[in-house]
């Protein structure tokens, strides 16, 4: 049952790699043939290069899609390092051999390359442990910069919930308070109760309309808190005291919206 979860998890990897990724794969091999080419020359004709190279690039892939879809899932995320290398080195062992014995054939109009090829056994294994190898750090890169962005990302979201959950905790108990404020002036038919109102729309028009993106100006920022503050002074009359200075120029800058309120309602508070 194991076995058949496996196999269906590499069939829904491949899948995955395949249509969403396939583009870039595609584009990623063709520069690695025409390197390949470029580096080995046409001496001998385009079409002979090109055939060698396909069948190199051919073993090179199978070496990179075997580590990236089964062993760096299977043994290196399991932190299973000495399995892993291992496996590794096999693949790597077992694959140039084949690549060898193919090119052998492949060349037999060619004795001199025959010759070559046994003389530079050494160089075709250094080569499939290179491409295995520079496989697993592009994997471990690929991996840790996705991490990166989804850990930003949900830092994102976590900074958004807090911010709206924060809007939703000050906006009704702010509101409720100078409500009651107003209702309280209106039946002593004080002069203060339209300022109230007037203070408390543009608040509002503040909360509702441009607090929903992330950043707003600095001034507006400040012009609320202006507005609070004067509905607290109105509030309480005399027996509260404010003093407030804006030390430099808040034009240009912007902040977090409302950031600054729980600040404010625990200073009056407390």
């Amino acid at each position: 049952m194991s076995e058949n979860n496996e196999i269906q998890s590499l069939k829904t990897t491949f899948l995955q790699l395949i249509g969403s990724r396939m583009v870039y794969h595609v584009a990623f091999w063709l520069c690695v043939l025409v390197f390949l080419i470029i580096m080995d020359g046409i001496k001998r004709g385009l079409l002979f290069t090109l055939s060698n190279e396909i069948i190199n690039l051919f073993f090179y892939a199978t070496i990179v899609y075997v580590n990236i879809l089964y062993l760096i899932p299977k043994y290196l995320s399991q932190k299973k390092f000495f399995t892993y290398f291992v496996f590794l080195i096999a693949l790597a062992l077992l694959i140039t051999p084949i690549k060898l014995f193919i090119f052998h054939f492949k060349w037999e109009p060619f004795p001199n390359l025959q010759n070559q090829l046994y003389h530079r056994q050494d160089y075709y294994y250094v080569m499939s442990m290179m491409v295995a190898g520079s496989s697993t750090i592009m994997k471990i890169i690929g991996d840790w910069l996705k991490h990166e962005r989804e850990k930003q990302d949900l830092e994102k979201q976590n900074i958004q919930s807090e911010l709206k959950f924060l809007k939703s905790q000050i906006n009704p108990h702010f509101l409720f308070n100078t409500l009651n404020s107003i209702y309280a002036l209106s039946l002593k038919k004080s002069d203060n109760a339209p300022e109230m109102v007037i203070k408390l729309s543009e608040m509002l028009r503040y909360m509702l309309y441009e607090c929903n993106e992330k950043k707003v100006p600095l001034q507006k920022e400040i012009n609320y808190i202006q507005n609070y503050m004067s509905l607290e002074k109105i509030r309480h009359g005399q027996k509260l005291s404010i003093q407030f200075n804006v030390i430099g120029d808040p034009e240009g800058l912007w902040v977090s919206p409302l950031m600054f309120v729980p600040f404010l309602e625990n200073a009056f508070k407390h």
